[in-house]
């Protein structure tokens, strides 16, 4: 199994990774039908809300597959603020995505261990909510800001392994000031500036996860590699990295931003098509599809 490569393929099947074989996965999937991530295959755009959950769950079902026993997964999503049209009357709701997801994991019996809540200062509202919505400056319906996201954390059944020597969990340790600020469950970190990507989020996101669920030379996983961002921070604090995206025009970010001087980024595409493996699983989405529309 190869390590430090971005595959150009459908993370939909990971077929190039063995089973229980990544440390850590942290992913930030594409948001439902706001961002038009320019390839035909892609989730979230032009989909019904069923069927982006499902896809979305099928991608972490294979996440599940791969991860080792006792290991983590960090999902970052904001929920989908969304304004509908009920006979003639508009009506501003909120689209518990963050909820969809546990009851994925929930599924699969992974253990939810808790989340994150990552304030986005100078939030440009990428989940759909403007700044000021709503009746101002008269009561009763103001609507709420999407100035943040979920970060939410999932436990793998089982335990991990015990024989990490001592030099690796020295290399590994967090400071003090590390500790107190990574274990907070409110984050307070600006997000990342809208050029090159459409939805990249910061560095310091994935690097604060890494730290806190990885020891050094431990093999992180992105299912949406998107710009590179992840693969990024795995790099820089000693970890290895496997990411995946689908859409080849930001294979030149991911190489423009996770490789240097000494060592470049191994990109690989998928050329053959391959056999999505049959999943059984007993999640089914809680929000309703007739409710919030179909493509």
């Amino acid at each position: 199994m190869q390590v430090d490569v971005a595959y150009l393929a459908d993370s939909r099947a990971m077929p190039e990774i063995h089973d229980d074989s990544i440390d850590l996965v942290v992913t930030s999937p594409p948001y439902w039908d706001i961002k038009d991530y320019g390839h035909p295959n892609q989730i979230g755009y032009r989909q019904s809300l069923h069927d982006y959950l499902h896809d979305l769950n099928r991608v972490f079902l294979e996440c599940a597959r791969v991860l080792k026993k006792g290991r983590y997964i960090c999902v970052n999503i904001g929920d989908r603020f969304l304004r509908t049209d009920n006979k003639r009357k508009l009506r501003n709701q909120v689209i518990p995505l963050h909820a969809e997801i546990i009851n994925m994991f929930n599924a699969m019996e992974f253990d939810y261990i808790g989340a994150i809540l990552w304030q986005k200062i100078n939030n440009k509202n990428t989940s759909g909510g403007g700044s000021i919505m709503g009746s101002y400056p008269y009561p009763v319906n103001g609507v709420l800001e999407t100035n943040y996201e979920y970060i939410m954390v999932f436990r793998k059944p089982g335990y991990s392994e015990k024989n990490i020597s001592e030099h690796i969990k020295e290399a590994s340790k967090l400071t003090l000031e590390e500790w107190k600020e990574y274990f907070n469950t409110i984050w307070n970190v600006p997000p990342e500036r809208q050029d090159s990507h459409i939805a990249m989020f910061p560095l310091e996101i994935p690097r604060r996860l890494i730290k806190m669920y990885s020891y050094v030379g431990d093999i992180v996983l992105d299912p949406f590699a998107g710009s590179g961002t992840t693969l990024l921070a795995a790099k820089t604090i000693g970890r290895h990295y496997i990411g995946y995206e689908i859409n080849p025009e930001y294979i030149s970010l991911i190489k423009s931003k996770v490789s240097d001087l000494f060592s470049e980024v191994n990109i690989i595409e998928r050329t053959q098509p391959v056999q999505m493996k049959e999943y059984h699983t007993s999640y089914q989405p809680n929000v309703s599809n007739e409710k919030f529309g179909k493509f």
